[in-house]
């Protein structure tokens, strides 16, 4: 049962409708893996893959072994590609036992992996990741012939793609080049005669699968969205709106109390702001333990009754605090109780970010597990 009135509201026919819009942005027969890593960016793994299924998602994309077993857990049978790089043989292990299929990235991981594959009788499934200046996880592009060499040797690991992660996607200029180390890098691999998937959210936006020359690919370019299936614009070289997406995901709460003060009174820890003018102070009850930040503190916005209002004082654990003064004398009376928006079509999570000098990733996977997710057009709660 939820108690509070500060809930994060997640519209699964905005999700759908948000697949469908990327998935016609792949070539035909492309791989298409939506990511629903950290908890689907914090809305919800179970509703939001629930729904992704449905939609037709062929896999799914998480980081740790423990977020493909909630989904196993959830009966969840099909693909889910793991995108941790692990070298022990308890993860090898829950990899070949529960059918996962793994990106890996070093020959010490497609060792243990082989080792498990072995020992437990079925192949594992392998995706094969090259680096080409991310510079974290992935094979060097000089490795790739002695990875050709050691996939030949070893039947009990079943290749099933190559990949890579762009690392400046959201520049067109920067990723060409990049695009021509992949392509570099493949060349001792397209034996192996697997599609191959690179473009996240950003480079859905800025590039096409006729930006890889000099290779010839036996399968369509494939996709991985993140950020955009959650309907968060990824940034372009342009700065436009580039994808057709909406927001997933509307945080909201309620005004609990209201406090009328007089010019010169201050408002919350280190009294930060004071009021130039009687005010009314409308108190919202969410802070930086649900994950709304402190840095919105005297500069972040809330939309009550369509009209934007400004958080003042220092965001607390639990509340924080927004002056009405101008929306009652524009719209009348507040009420305890009245709805505010703290993310959504009129804040986007891009927008947020920016006042707290961050990303939307970290602004969406930051709300915390205490604010109850509500599913609409189908699903439950959380």
């Amino acid at each position: 049962m939820n108690f509070r009135p500060t809930q994060a509201r997640i519209d699964l026919r905005r999700l759908s409708e948000n697949y469908r819009a990327l998935e016609c942005r792949a070539e035909r027969g492309a791989w298409v893996v939506p990511m629903v890593k950290a908890n689907a960016y914090g809305h919800g793994s179970i509703f939001v893959s629930r729904a992704l299924r449905q939609c037709g998602a062929k896999a799914l994309g998480v980081a740790l072994i423990e977020e493909g077993l909630q989904l196993r857990e959830d009966g969840d049978l099909k693909a889910v590609l793991i995108f941790s790089h692990f070298l022990d043989s308890a993860s090898a292990e829950a990899a070949v036992s529960q059918n996962f299929e793994v990106v890996v990235g070093s020959i010490p991981q497609l060792e243990v992996l082989a080792n498990a594959s072995r020992r437990l009788g079925p192949k594992i499934k392998v995706h094969i990741e090259l680096d080409i200046g991310m510079n974290r996880v992935g094979f060097e592009v000089a490795e790739s012939a002695s990875v050709a060499e050691w996939l030949a040797r070893h039947p009990e690991v079943e290749v099933r793609s190559i990949l890579t992660h762009l690392p400046e996607a959201e520049s067109r200029e920067a990723s060409l080049p990049q695009l021509q180390l992949f392509a570099l890098a493949y060349k001792p691999l397209e034996k192996l005669q697997v599609p191959v998937h690179i473009f996240n959210s950003a480079g859905i936006a800025n590039l096409s699968a006729g930006d890889l020359s000099g290779v010839t690919l036996l399968h369509s370019v494939g996709l991985r969205p993140g950020l955009a299936l959650y309907g968060v614009q990824p940034e372009t070289d342009t700065g436009r709106k580039a994808l057709d997406v909406n927001s997933v995901l509307e945080l909201r709460s309620q005004i609990v109390r209201l406090r009328h003060l007089r010019a010169g009174e201050r408002v919350s820890y280190g009294g930060t702001w004071r009021a130039e003018r009687d005010s009314i102070i409308g108190v919202v009850p969410c802070g930086y333990a649900d994950g709304y930040r402190r840095e919105l503190s005297n500069g972040g916005s809330i939309a009550l009754r369509g009209m934007r209002a400004k958080v003042v004082g220092t965001v607390c654990m639990d509340y924080f605090m927004t002056d009405l003064t101008d929306t009652v004398s524009k719209t009348g009376e507040v009420n305890c109780g009245e709805e505010v928006i703290l993310i959504g079509d009129l804040l986007p999570a891009n927008e947020v970010a920016k006042r707290c000098g961050t990303i939307a990733y970290e602004i969406l996977t930051a709300i915390s597990s205490r604010v109850p997710r509500i599913y609409i057009n189908g699903g439950g709660a959380e």
